[in-house]
């Protein structure tokens, strides 16, 4: 017959490690058990630093498979991600985060890359929790979702939170509100009273209004009238897009800032505004929104930094705990601050 090994026991080899662990730590054996089986939370937080340090001396490894049956957590998260890579989120940042934030908890991240047909299927979501050993979910996807994903979601009670997207309840999403009325409020502050904004192809992320948006706000709070550029067009139309910029700008009221959506609308104006003999930031202040400084077309753009890496672990820790059944807020993460050079004071 072949050997049957009980899950509630500790196996020989196990134990011999537990016991060695428990030597170097100063604490009884079951206290081992305990703190590296997860249910550690009584004790303190010095005893399970302790305990884990030995651990990791004497080199013990936990049963992963024992430690799920005896607590009913797989310690996993599964992200979900489309296989059309425009609607998900692949910022390194982003997964960094994530990983920070699990691995405080002893958890992991798994990951699923999913076509639409696939989502579709009445029971993919919470198949792939099975197969994938998961205890809940991380949606990453943006737009364009397929209806039933959240109709499974809520027909099978999945423990299951978004990020970058905008909903009223169970997501981590960058606050472009905030970020599109403070680049405009800084730029008011220089001095600027002829403010643009930019967008050269709009998208159905709520970034794209949230921003547009934050920035009417400051300017009619300010007494100031708004002027949107917006195009729905395809981001390789550039020659009409540059075409529009330049009869913006040469205007007899031309705009002496702009605030762009992001860094693909702002270069085409650094083009046109070195036709057109406008010096950058000495004349035309420029301003845009990334994940990092905008830097490839010469001078680095004054950039809102998108907060991937806190948006990565805001998402993780609402994940953990729809995990325990407890109903995950919306966080709006403020952005990562500001780095560049392309704004100034009018020139008068």
């Amino acid at each position: 017959m072949p050997q049957t090994i009980s899950v509630t026991e500790p196996t020989p080899r196990s134990r011999s490690s537990a016991h060695a662990v428990a030597a170097k730590a100063g604490v009884a054996v079951d206290t081992v058990w305990q703190i590296l089986g997860g249910r550690g939370e009584r004790y303190h937080a010095d005893t399970r630093r302790r305990v884990q340090e030995a651990a990791n001396e004497v080199g013990y490894r936990r049963n992963a498979g024992a430690v799920a049956i005896s607590t009913g957590r797989f310690r996993c998260l599964a992200m979900v991600t489309s296989t059309a890579g425009h609607r998900s989120v692949w910022d390194p940042g982003l997964f960094d985060g994530i990983e920070r934030r699990l691995s405080k908890d002893g958890h992991h991240l798994a990951l699923a890359c999913l076509a639409d047909e696939d989502l579709r299927s009445e029971s993919s979501l919470a198949k792939m929790l099975r197969e994938r050993t998961a205890d809940g979910l991380i949606l990453n996807y943006v737009y364009d979702i397929p209806p039933e994903v959240e109709d499974a979601i809520a027909r099978h009670h999945l423990a299951a939170v978004w990020v970058n997207r905008k909903l009223p309840t169970a997501c981590a999403y960058p606050d472009d509100h905030a970020a599109g009325r403070d680049a405009t409020l800084a730029l008011i502050a220089l001095g600027h009273r002829r403010i643009a904004y930019l967008s050269s192809h709009l998208t159905p992320h709520y970034s794209d209004a949230d921003r547009a948006d934050g920035y009417t706000s400051a300017m009619v709070d300010a007494g100031l009238r708004p002027q949107r550029l917006l195009s729905d067009a395809a981001p390789d139309a550039r020659d009409d897009w540059m075409q529009r910029v330049r009869s913006l700008l040469t205007t007899s009221d031309r705009p002496t800032a702009l605030v762009t959506y992001g860094s693909f609308a702002a270069y085409p104006v650094l083009r046109v505004a070195q036709e057109l003999g406008l010096r950058v930031p000495q004349d035309l202040s420029l301003v845009t929104f990334s994940a990092a400084a905008a830097d490839d077309a010469g001078p680095v753009l004054t950039t809102w930094l998108i907060p991937y890496r806190a948006m990565g672990e805001a998402v993780a820790d609402l994940a953990l705990q729809a995990t325990t059944g407890k109903p995950p807020p919306a966080i709006a993460v403020p952005f990562a601050g500001m780095v560049g050079a392309t704004q100034c004071a009018p020139q008068r």
